[in-house]
């Protein structure tokens, strides 16, 4: 039987080693110091996850798709006297692996989107602050030429 304060501390390790909260965070929410969090944690020696660079999620992500597309040919081609015959097992297993497919392809696209928007939320930005400057710019001349203009006016 698992007791409360055990449940307590596997639910503190599976958070810290997943989510990457910091051991202040986490604290509050088990009602333990952070000492003693740490310690436990050092004692147990858990691990924290290292982030991953986008370059190496897109490589990670190609060799799944590589893979389950190898089950998908694997599971479904042949033909003469090597082929092996459809039954519902391999359909449904074809079907599922097309779904985890699509399911990345989606994830990938999404994530390509959001990359693109961030991107261009940056142009804008970048564009906005020099357009700023040009209308400061702009008033900045307009001003002076209007002091040029009364200080020639003839008096009279």
């Amino acid at each position: 039987m698992i007791t409360r304060a055990t449940e307590r501390w596997m639910a503190a390790r599976a958070l810290y080693e997943s989510e990457r909260p910091t051991l202040e965070q986490i604290a509050p929410l088990c009602g333990w110091s952070v000492a003693t969090i740490r310690a436990r944690a050092k004692r147990e020696d858990w691990r924290r996850p290292e982030p991953v660079a986008a370059g190496k999620v897109e490589a990670r992500v190609a060799r799944v798709i590589n893979g389950l597309l190898g089950e998908i040919e694997a599971l479904g081609i042949g033909t003469g006297e090597g082929a092996v015959g459809l039954d519902k097992a391999r359909i449904e297993a074809i079907s599922a692996l097309m779904r985890t497919l699509e399911k990345i392809g989606d994830i990938t696209r999404e994530n390509e989107e959001a990359k693109a928007k961030e991107k261009q939320t940056k142009r804008d930005a970048d564009m906005a602050g020099f357009l700023k400057r040009i209308d400061e710019r702009i008033v900045e001349l307009a001003t002076g030429y209007a002091r040029e203009l009364v200080r020639r006016k003839p008096s009279g």
